[in-house]
């Protein structure tokens, strides 16, 4: 009997060893974490700077698109001003053409019809036909004619007279942009067609101290633009530019005669 209890204990024993150390059984450690991969970090470093250089590149087209709305607010603006000032100065010329009717015998029929021939030669002359103002130009210049057939010559001189200024004012600015002026020299109000009437040196400056370009034949055909006292600064058809003596040039034919066969 007791070697059957010592068997039963003995068993017991056993199994409950047995039953603790089954796999699985005891609480098990948890997994270290795993290593980060440098390749996932530097990518999402990459998409950080990406979103960043989008919300950056997004801000500034805004900011030009706001731009570019405000200059054409600004522009409009100026124009309505421009408009504005022009209709202003229209009724003001409007006016001084009115007082002209009224003070007849202040200014000649012959004085009149020679300023207006005078504006007509600037404006055809004029290198921008379309600029702004050699279209006012030419509005002055039809003003000037209907005062002169109505007999107001003092309107139609003072007409003119401001078509020739705007004409003016054209070649002035032409003159600075194209060439960078001389001391004293005053430009034409339009372009004079001219000709060589004999060898003539083209010259640098004006003046015979300056150093000779080319020499051109008699017959040359050449546009002056401006001058300064004696010496004409002129351009040749091929683009070309100095200045000639001015007794060496003659006004230009509008319609030459063709040379003899």
């Amino acid at each position: 009997m007791e070697k059957l209890v010592t068997v039963l204990t003995l068993a017991i024993l056993l199994s409950a060893c047995a039953t603790t150390s089954e796999p699985g059984a005891a609480a098990r450690e948890p997994d270290a974490p795993a290593e980060s991969d440098p390749r996932m970090a530097l990518l999402e470093a990459e998409n950080v700077r990406l979103r960043r250089e989008a919300r950056r590149l997004g801000e500034e087209a805004a900011s030009t698109e706001f731009k570019r709305l405000a200059a054409d607010r600004a522009i409009e603006e100026l124009n309505r001003q421009l408009e504005a000032t022009q209709r202003l100065l229209n009724e003001a010329r409007a006016e001084i053409v009115r007082a002209q009717a009224k003070m007849r015998g202040s200014v000649g029929q012959a004085d009149a019809a020679a300023n207006i021939a005078e504006a007509e030669l600037a404006i055809e002359g004029a290198r921008s036909p379309n600029s702004r103002e050699i279209v006012q130009s030419r509005a002055l210049l039809s003003g000037a004619t209907s005062a002169f057939d109505e007999g107001n010559y003092g309107g139609a001189f003072y007409l003119s007279d401001q078509a020739k200024r705007l004409v003016s004012r054209v070649a002035e600015r032409q003159v600075a942009q194209v060439l960078a002026p001389v001391e004293d020299e005053t430009p034409f109000a339009a372009t004079l067609p001219l000709m060589l009437t004999s060898n003539a040196n083209l010259r640098s400056g004006p003046g015979t101290d300056n150093p000779i370009v080319e020499t051109l034949e008699s017959g040359t055909a050449v546009d002056a633009y401006s001058h300064k006292g004696v010496w004409l600064r002129v351009w040749l058809e091929d683009g070309r530019d100095g200045w000639i003596y001015q007794s060496l040039v003659t006004a230009r034919p509008a319609n030459p005669s063709p040379p003899p066969p």
